[in-house]
């Protein structure tokens, strides 16, 4: 009776210390879960999101409450954060506005540590676009102010700011649209009536015309009063081609040695005569088209006096 009543105690003083010590354990393991999620809150609260975020991964190994896991969730949303917060500093310094503005844009509301200085770099960097964009404005470079714009835009979405500057710009160049047409429209008009001017003939060409116009009368007048001989020698001239004979000959622009010389022909070269016109009794004056030895053509009035080789 002795030893079965020995087994019964020491059984039963043993399920009683497994008992006591699984106590002992569970309360160190609660005391011990307690204490590293106090350790990582703080960790979050300091900002050191890297390090609550490992204390959090080991937490969850010992227990799967489910505020453990929203910790873990919360403390990877605030480390994308802070390495967006990081990156927008690195493309600020290089002068990268855009890219430093949508990283800015990514830092997490609940990133106590970065958002406020995040939200001032952001609105620094907002303003250095917009002033580009007013420059791009001014220089008439309107697409690329409002393609900057635009860009901007679909990164900052509910920028109030960024829309009032479009709509400026946007007017800018509605304006300017309107001021260029009219100035090409008074170019244009101003080009028509420097055209008519030029069109309408000087005081010098208004004389010269009448002068030809009296020598002409009178060549007219003479072509009355000629004899049979210079008749029958200014038919003879007509329609053919001659030679010039003089060592150099003048091309006038009438029938008179009082019009006006256009240039000089030489020996050699030669006259289709289609016209004459009978000046005095030595000398008719045949119009006709002159080629010259280098093959040059042009029309003009020639002595009948260089045809003949009396000149």
């Amino acid at each position: 009776m002795e030893s079965k009543f020995t087994l019964k105690t020491i059984f039963t003083v043993a399920i009683a210390a497994l008992l006591i010590l699984g106590f002992i354990f569970l309360g160190y393991m609660r005391f011990s879960v307690a204490g590293m999620q106090d350790r990582a809150n703080k960790l979050m609260a300091a900002g050191r999101y890297k390090e609550a975020y490992n204390l959090y991964e080991k937490i969850a190994l010992k227990t799967d409450d489910k505020d453990v896991k929203e910790a873990i969730e919360k403390a990877q949303n605030l480390m994308l954060s802070e390495e967006a917060f990081k990156e927008g500093k690195e493309k600020l310094a290089d002068g990268d506005y855009m890219a430093a503005i949508k990283a800015f844009s990514q830092v997490n509301e609940k990133d106590l540590k970065n958002y406020k200085v995040a939200q001032n770099l952001l609105t620094d960097a907002s303003e250095k676009i917009f002033d580009d964009a007013r420059k791009e404005a001014e220089k008439s470079n309107f697409k690329e102010a409002l393609a900057l714009l635009k860009k901007y835009i679909n990164i900052v979405d509910d920028s109030s700011e960024a829309v009032s500057v479009y709509d400026e710009i946007l007017l800018a160049e509605e304006e300017y649209d309107k001021n260029s047409k009219r100035e090409k429209e008074e170019l244009a008009k101003l080009q028509g009536e420097k055209a008519k001017e030029l069109e309408k003939p000087s005081k010098d060409e208004e004389k010269e015309e009448l002068k030809e116009k009296e020598i002409n009368v009178k060549a007219d007048d003479k072509k009355e009063k000629a004899d049979p001989i210079m008749t029958e020698l200014a038919n003879s001239l007509k329609n053919k081609t001659h030679t010039i004979q003089s060592a150099g000959a003048n091309v006038r622009s009438g029938p008179s040695i009082k019009s006006s010389s256009i240039r000089t022909i030489k020996r050699g070269d030669t006259i289709k005569v289609y016209d004459t016109v009978i000046d005095g009794t030595d000398r008719v004056w045949c119009l006709g088209t002159i080629t010259s030895s280098d093959g040059e053509k042009f029309e003009g009035w020639v002595s009948s006096r260089n045809l003949d080789g009396t000149l």
